[in-house]
């Protein structure tokens, strides 16, 4: 899974905890929450990059690990929950997946909209769920521009086995290129969903001109003058 894009902030807290600090310190401040947020636990030499001196106001906002790093529990604690949170959901969809895969099997190989359990309750078929190949919001939130796209231009999909296929085609990319395939098909006004263009570096791609070589090479041969 990819890593979390972000993580909550509390403007009243931070308020409060930073109330006392100057406008610099608390830029300071909140490069190292980033840093802790997309490298883990900070040595004090990279503390010091950032405070360029050790300012105790802000270093007393973290504390330390068993490894001697730096760390701010608050940020921590967001992390972890909201970690927690997303694998809960990842489990669930899993569960439901499962559950509805037998369910199906018991009662018919071929596709439905509705099934019922044994007590008579109705259940989703799985023919109806959607899985998609990457969890973080960056994608959710780029597949959702995609779907409202294509409802724009009247071309919504008709069931959930063709958007299960577009899908399918993203997942053979990196998250980054899937999404940037999104994008340039929205950009474009393209109604599907097609590979990146390789850029070679910057650089065009030259066509040999094969008639010239042909020329050059017959030209070569056969000076002028002389006959075949």
């Amino acid at each position: 899974m990819a890593k979390d894009p972000a993580f909550l902030f509390y403007s009243d807290n931070f308020m409060s905890g930073t109330m006392f600090m100057d406008n610099e310190q608390v830029g300071k401040y909140i490069r190292l929450l980033c840093a802790q947020h997309l490298t883990g636990h900070l040595h004090e030499k990279d503390m010091l990059i950032i405070c360029k001196t050790k300012d105790e106001q802000i270093f007393d906002k973290f504390e330390k690990d068993e490894n001697g790093k730096y760390f701010n529990p608050r940020l921590e604690l967001e992390i972890n929950k909201r970690k927690a949170f997303s694998d809960s959901r990842a489990k669930n969809r899993l569960g439901k997946l499962e559950t509805s895969k037998k369910h199906i099997k018991k009662k018919s190989k071929t596709s439905v909209q509705h099934l019922e359990d044994g007590d008579g309750n109705e259940i989703e078929d799985i023919n109806t769920i959607v899985i998609k190949p990457f969890e973080s919001e960056n994608f959710e939130r780029a597949w959702a521009n995609w779907i409202t796209y294509r409802k724009q231009i009247g071309k919504p999909y008709r069931s959930v086995m063709s958007e299960q296929a577009a899908l399918k085609k993203l997942s053979q990319h990196s998250e980054a290129t899937a999404i940037k395939m999104i994008e340039e098909s929205i950009a474009n006004s393209w109604q599907g969903l097609f590979e990146l263009k390789q850029q070679n570096n910057g650089k065009s791609v030259i066509k040999p001109n094969f008639d010239k070589l042909a020329s050059l090479l017959k030209a070569r041969h056969h000076p002028e003058g002389a006959t075949e």
